[in-house]
């Protein structure tokens, strides 16, 4: 183990342990103890300043009540920390680290709900549409929802990738996809006209990013459109 982030994040251990036990509160007060007995010895001086640069105020008070936590106010970074992979120390400060989050169900909670958010895939502004590796046109997104298009498409492959530069739909593109002698024979090239493309149903559809957009082909005439909608949510699409 190195020794110095060993000793850096010594307190984590200590306070997981007390969390763990039946009654919290005199297992805690030993913990804070030993977390000050040891922070006056010279190999733990760092460790315990960045303990006490993590608490709030008051937070070596006592539970008020059966069940009470207090705020320990490192928390809310070791969690961030552990989420983002971001942790210094080996296998076992994660380990313990982990136990301190998992003994309390509103940090558990938390945990969980970010590792889930940064797992979520991100919705985009703008999206660059491609055939043949040469670009054609860009779909932008300005609000939180909505659809975005790109007409006279022609059979070939294509791509569409993020402002990233992440692809997130590859594939070809086909006369039936595209073209409304080939995508409907049945159906007269007047009935286009009169009827108006758009009000056809796409001829392909594709969940991408895990459902957070829609990518929808459309035949025409003489070429068909590509139409992406972003899915309906609270905040504003952005890209990563």
């Amino acid at each position: 183990m190195n020794r110095t982030m060993d000793n850096y994040l010594y307190f984590i251990p200590l306070l997981a342990r007390a969390l763990q036990q039946a009654d919290s509160g005199p297992a805690l007060k030993q913990a804070f103890a030993e977390i000050e007995r040891l922070g006056r010895q010279p190999e733990y001086e760092q460790g315990y300043r960045q303990f006490r640069r993590f608490m709030v105020t008051g937070a070596r008070s006592r539970p008020s009540g059966e069940g009470d936590v207090p705020d320990l106010g490192f928390i809310h970074w070791l969690i961030s920390e552990l989420a983002t992979g971001t942790l210094d120390g080996d296998q076992g400060a994660r380990r313990a680290a982990l136990e301190l989050i998992r003994s309390q169900p509103k940090w558990q909670e938390e945990y969980e709900q970010l590792c889930c958010d940064l797992d979520r895939p991100a919705r985009p502004t703008d999206v660059l549409v491609t055939r043949e590796d040469e670009p054609i046109g860009t779909i932008t997104f300005e609000d939180p929802a909505g659809a975005g298009s790109v007409g006279n498409i022609v059979p070939g492959r294509y791509s569409l990738a993020l402002d990233t530069g992440r692809v997130i739909w590859e594939g070809p593109l086909s006369k039936r996809d595209l073209l409304w002698a080939h995508a409907y024979p049945d159906h007269p090239l007047e009935l286009a006209a009169d009827t108006g493309e758009t009000s056809c149903p796409p001829t392909r559809e594709f969940s991408l990013l895990d459902g957070e957009l829609t990518l929808r082909v459309y035949a025409g005439v003489e070429g068909g459109r590509l139409e992406l909608e972003v899915r309906k949510a609270g905040g504003a699409p952005d890209a990563r």
